[in-house]
């Protein structure tokens, strides 16, 4: 019997293909947005700073340029991103387990019928990489990054397999702006897996201390300081 998909699931994922992966497919009815809030495809350049600093694994908290503070409430009351989020909460809430953080093989082994296979390989200029050979996806990680970027770039690779078996997203090609919003999906994806909002909020209330965070939830420090700027937590 084939699995049954929620309504709000099937809603997301029909966003997803009927979106050409530039802006955000709930841009023109997106009811928070149409109220009057912040949008984030109305600050295309700041969007596209805060990817490359996310991505900045050397990045100077202190010194740095990474601001959420204008785009947080998009991120919480955006349609998209909530369906986004509930599309991670389900898959990292529908295996039974009983520590943090949750661990790389909860969501691998969660992907019913559908195989993966994570290499770790030496890569020049990428985090990481997924394609479909005879049936099975493969994610590549990068083997000269740090554990914690490779944790979080396996999360946004199985976002890109999920979309792809739910969904006809468009990929970001290189060099091509084409498919840009799908992959700051995927990084949300991968954020609320990883970082559940409720255990983010107590854990930092309970250390207040950004290097504690990064080594509890093994996230990089431009990922986790985001997370905290978004739930207004600093």
């Amino acid at each position: 019997m084939a699995r049954r998909v929620p309504t709000w699931e099937n809603e997301f994922w029909s966003y997803i293909s009927n979106s050409d992966g530039l802006t955000c497919p709930v841009f023109t009815s997106c009811q928070y947005r149409l109220n009057g809030y912040t949008c984030i495809c109305d600050y295309r350049e700041h969007s596209d700073t805060n990817l490359e600093l996310l991505n900045n694994d050397d990045l100077d908290i202190s010194t740095s340029t990474l601001n959420a503070r204008q785009l947080d409430q998009c991120f919480i009351r955006g349609r998209i991103f909530q369906l986004g989020a509930k599309i991670a909460e389900k898959y990292r809430n529908s295996i039974s387990y009983h520590y943090d953080p949750v661990t790389d093989q909860v969501l691998i082994n969660n992907c019913r019928n559908i195989t993966v296979e994570v290499r770790h390989v030496p890569l020049k200029k990428i985090f990481g990489a997924v394609w479909q050979i005879q049936g099975c996806w493969v994610i590549q990680l990068n083997s000269n990054s740090t554990s914690a970027r490779q944790r979080f770039t396996l999360y946004h690779e199985i976002f890109h397999i999920l979309a792809h078996n739910f969904a006809t997203p468009a990929f970001k090609k290189p060099f091509s702006r084409k498919g840009m919003f799908n992959e700051i999906l995927a990084d949300h994806f991968a954020a609320i897996s990883l970082m559940p909002k409720d255990l983010l909020t107590a854990k930092w209330k309970e250390t207040q201390d950004l290097n504690k965070m990064v080594d509890f939830f093994s996230v990089p420090t431009p990922i986790i300081y985001q997370a905290l700027q978004i739930l207004n937590l600093i």
